[in-house]
């Protein structure tokens, strides 16, 4: 067993990553890092007894060369005798009509194709690539956008997506004892071209920043990495002792959102402060996106502020007020946010072969019949392919309404939908406007989100009805 070998498989037991009889989808992009991570599990699934499976996604970014990656994944996951899964989206396309980076585009339909893929075939785990030097490069690209103790933690070994494991096996691994292997097990690889360019930020840290600071450090990609971990074990601790002083200090306030004592807040060490800040914005906002540093800050110069300051209300991103309330502080909605989508609660009726549009959700519905030897794995989030059988028709199309359960695809067992709404961590103002296509009084799609589980083609499926559910211009 060759050194490599020998360290994956310690990695794996130390770490307990995996367990014998895991169904693990590994994602190949063709570079050698994924072809590594492949081989390596090819290795260990003979004593693992792991049912493996091949995923790539084409995010037409290369052109010809980005369909010659997809064809070299295909044709190793053949050779290897493993099921191959693949997908091809315009990132670029994508990346402007949701105004996100490539980057973030690109990271998004990669987890949501994994995702898929995993919840349609019963699949555990998603294994990904990304080795020390990717971790060093996430650690450092952090410290330059600006982040605090939970940014540094960057990536790790094991996380949770909707419920899917994800592992990353090489993050104690080199880059040099990658190509080291590939070299001595003569793996071919593809080179991604793009890595070159210096357009991407992680490029540039990786090609230009990190060689610079290795000149006073040659040691700097090692010390990013084990600043991350030590990062992370004092993130553990935090969030549990901010779980404490959130569970005594936030209640609900009767139509007033979440409040806490102003005294009892203040008496908190600045790093629990900040915490239950952030905690309580979450759960009114359903996540942190745009919230940053200086939000925070605010919160808490408000909180500390004496009688004689005139600041008592901070206006946050995504329509959430935080206001300073007779020796309390309060978290919650805007008013004119929760009343313009109760507006948006209408219903409306779906027959087969019938074009709906619905201009107050913003979106056109179509259920159509489809041949049964349809791919359903090649779709984007806006259509979904249905047990014909199972359904009963007309559908109906609403928004959420209090009580609602639904049956997530890959679930146990049924779920409200207001807790589905914040394990997917929706903002509470986009929970009102997302569609529900109902068979009778059962929710079959939450509209680009998840399927219900009765609902899902399966082997004995005799008819599928696809749903496509298009944005309005």
């Amino acid at each position: 067993m060759d050194k490599l070998t020998a360290k994956f498989q310690a990695v794996i037991r130390a770490e307990r990553l995996f367990c014998r009889r895991d169904r693990i989808l590994i994602g190949v992009s063709g570079g050698p890092d994924s072809v590594c991570l492949l081989s390596l599990l090819l290795y260990l699934s003979k004593s693992y007894h792991f049912k493996l499976a091949v995923a790539h996604v084409n995010h037409c970014l290369r052109g010809k060369e980005s369909d010659a990656d997809e064809l070299f994944v295909r044709k190793l996951a053949l050779k290897c005798g493993l099921p191959f899964f693949s997908v091809k989206e315009d990132v670029s396309k994508i990346a402007a009509g949701e105004k996100m980076s490539l980057e973030d585009a690109a990271r998004k339909i990669r987890y949501d194709f994994f995702l898929r893929v995993c919840l349609q075939e019963k699949i555990n785990k998603i294994a990904l690539a990304h080795s020390r030097d990717d971790q060093a490069e996430t650690v450092l690209m952090r410290i330059l956008r600006g982040t605090g103790i939970t940014g540094l933690c960057a990536m790790q070994r094991k996380s949770r997506l909707s419920g899917i494991s994800i592992i990353r096996p090489l993050l104690d691994i080199e880059k040099k004892e990658i190509l080291r292997y590939s070299k001595q097990h003569r793996l071919a690889s593809r080179i991604d071209s793009s890595n070159l360019e210096r357009d991407f930020f992680r490029n540039k840290v990786r090609l230009d920043v990190l060689p610079f600071l290795s000149k006073f450090n040659p040691q700097i990609s090692q010390n990013l990495f084990h600043l991350g971990e030590n990062a992370k074990e004092v993130e553990v601790f935090l969030q549990a002792e901010i779980d404490k002083a959130y569970a005594k200090l936030i209640h609900n306030g009767h139509n007033a959102g979440l409040v806490m004592r102003r005294d009892k807040f203040l008496r908190l060490a600045a790093a629990l402060r900040k915490g239950v800040i952030r905690r309580a914005i979450e759960a009114i906002k359903g996540d942190l996106k745009d919230i940053e540093y200086k939000h925070i800050q605010l919160i808490e110069d408000m909180a500390a502020a004496y009688k004689h300051i005139s600041l008592n209300a901070v206006d946050l991103p995504g329509n959430v007020l935080i206001q300073k309330n007779r020796g309390k502080i309060v978290f919650r909605k805007k008013a004119s946010a929760v009343s313009e989508v109760k507006q948006k609660n209408i219903t409306c009726v779906l027959e087969p072969d019938k074009k709906v549009e619905i201009p107050k959700l913003g979106y056109c519905f179509l259920a159509k019949r489809v041949q049964a030897e349809v791919n359903i794995l090649k779709h984007s989030r806006q259509v979904e392919y249905f047990d014909a059988d199972k359904l009963r028709f007309p559908l109906f199309v609403r928004t959420r309404r209090n009580g609602d359960v639904f049956h997530p695809l890959g679930s146990s067992g049924k779920k409200k939908i207001k807790k589905f709404f914040i394990d997917e961590k929706i903002e509470r103002q986009e929970k009102e406007s997302i569609p529900l296509v109902l068979s009778g009084k059962t929710i079959v799609w939450v509209v680009g989100m998840r399927i219900a589980e009765p609902f899902k083609i399966t082997p004995k499926t005799k008819r599928i009805i696809r749903i496509t559910a298009r944005k309005l211009k």
